[in-house]
């Protein structure tokens, strides 16, 4: 799809082809915007399925002999799920970003839900652990694992989209090796 002075088209690109475009462009930019729409609500769907699921199960012994098995590794695939799911919302969010683009001086900026992820994990720990000493609320040593995974799996998702949106828009060419400058590579 043409999107002459942008790095990706953008919404103004999609309505030009979808206006202009030929009988095929338009099936397949429909059936695909119809795919990700019915994806993305199986995917909720199914996530909040999943997690009632789980907490009921959680409830019931087989849960707790479970806990004590090789097969507690399977409970990692919650948070896994959980980051899948926001990787699902982020990309419908990004509507904005079709409309106008990116701001290649301010890409760098998407990767800050890394260091917004990293305090909450820290915090998060720091408060179940609190809980445990001061209260006897212990959890469980996979209980840690559970939930750093899921930091993890936001991290991992937030620092591959960036990567992504950086190679993309050239900015280590552009800002990093090359001439160009921002407020944060000037030099």
């Amino acid at each position: 799809m043409p999107h002459s002075g942008q790095q990706v088209p953008v919404l103004e690109d999609l309505a030009r082809a979808w206006a202009t475009g030929d009988p095929l462009l338009q099936t397949t930019m429909a059936v695909a915007m119809v795919a990700i729409a019915g994806l993305a609500f199986v995917n909720v769907t199914l996530l909040i399925w999943n997690l009632g699921q789980m907490a009921s199960f959680r409830k019931s012994p087989a849960y707790q002999k479970l806990r004590t098995t090789n097969g507690e590794s399977q409970l990692t695939t919650l948070p896994l799920a959980i980051a899948m799911t926001l990787n699902v919302a982020f990309v419908l969010g990004l509507a904005s970003m079709a409309q106008r683009g990116t701001n290649a001086e301010g890409v760098p900026s998407l990767t800050i839900i890394v260091r917004l992820m990293t305090a909450l994990g820290i915090l998060t720990l720091r408060v179940t652990h609190g809980m445990g000493e001061h209260f006897g609320a212990h959890a469980a040593p996979g209980d840690y694992v559970w939930i750093l995974s899921g930091h993890l799996g936001v991290q991992i998702a937030f620092l591959l989209f960036g990567a992504a949106v950086l190679r993309a828009q050239g900015y280590f060419g552009r800002f990093v090796t090359g001439p160009e400058a921002t407020a944060v590579s000037a030099r």
